[in-house]
């Protein structure tokens, strides 16, 4: 059986609710990619990972393509663009900028581990305990 991508990039998609992610702003509804393109997924990470604020507007600017000249950037508060670039992130499944962080604990293994040795010398301390 061949694995076909299209059949399953449109199954995933079928499942989400469709190739785009809509939200509303000021009564128009722009339309957000719901999966990008590896290399746009890179260049948003750079954007987020160093440009703060004005990373962010970029990032937005670049999935929303051709909707960006009629997107109205200059009315949202930084926090604002954050939260949006937030929400659109968490629905697409993108995780940008740091990596998630390891387990806290290892997976246990089948072999205990070896007991410590005692010490065998004692200790020859000669320093005084009476204040000089």
């Amino acid at each position: 059986m061949t694995y076909d991508i299209n059949a399953e990039r449109a199954r995933r998609l079928e499942a989400v609710g469709g190739e785009h992610w809509p939200m509303k702003l000021d009564g128009k509804i722009y339309k957000l990619p719901r999966e990008i393109p590896w290399e746009l997924g890179e260049r948003m990470d750079e954007l987020k990972a160093s440009s703060g604020a004005e990373g962010i507007r970029e990032i937005l600017a670049i999935v929303l393509g051709d909707q960006a000249e009629s997107f109205p950037f200059g009315r949202l508060s930084p926090q604002d663009l954050a939260a949006l670039l937030d929400a659109y992130l968490t629905e697409i499944g993108a995780n940008l900028g740091e990596s998630q962080g390891s387990s806290t604990s290892s997976a246990p293994t089948a072999t205990p581990s070896k007991r410590t040795s005692k010490p065998r010398t004692a200790s020859r301390s000669r320093t005084s305990t009476k204040a000089r």
